[in-house]
């Protein structure tokens, strides 16, 4: 199990700030400490979620590098399954947390970012900050392979 995650203190966190709810109050006036702490032990649990489909990420980072998929479907596929974590992250509860979770999640966000300034326009459209597709592509890339590196310690 995770050092840092402590299951039956995730539990008593969850009902504290239940329990605050239902007599009109919050956990981040009341407690900002706890709010904290509850918080970081969400993270934990969503950073679980996303260790536990590890390759289906990687299957859609594969797609898009081998062009087998368009950046506008690359970030569909992303956000599908942002959005699948945070509705699965709110019902389930994990023993165990996996070491190399909160890794794997932050290179996530590092992918999160790129997409989200990525320009599937023509050159003439762009934005200021806004990067092409091949651009994306690099950075996937690196991602990717830094993925790679983190599964194979």
């Amino acid at each position: 199990m995770n050092k840092g995650y402590h299951k039956k203190r995730h539990h008593q966190l969850l009902k504290y700030s239940e329990n605050l709810r239902k007599q009109g109050k919050f956990i981040e006036k009341e407690s900002p400490e706890s709010d904290w702490e509850l918080l970081t032990y969400s993270a934990m649990v969503y950073s679980q979620l996303n260790w536990d489909i590890k390759d289906q990420y990687l299957e859609i980072f594969k797609k898009f590098l081998l062009n087998r998929i368009t950046s506008a479907r690359f970030c569909e596929l992303l956000q599908e399954k942002r959005e699948l974590n945070n509705k699965l992250a709110d019902k389930l509860q994990y023993d165990i947390i996996h070491e190399k979770a909160t890794n794997f999640t932050d290179f996530l966000g590092d992918v999160s970012i790129s997409y989200e300034v990525c320009d599937r326009n023509p050159a003439s459209c762009r934005s200021p900050g806004d990067i092409s597709e091949s651009e994306l592509r690099n950075e996937i890339e690196e991602v990717y392979l830094k993925i790679q590196k983190l599964l194979e310690e």
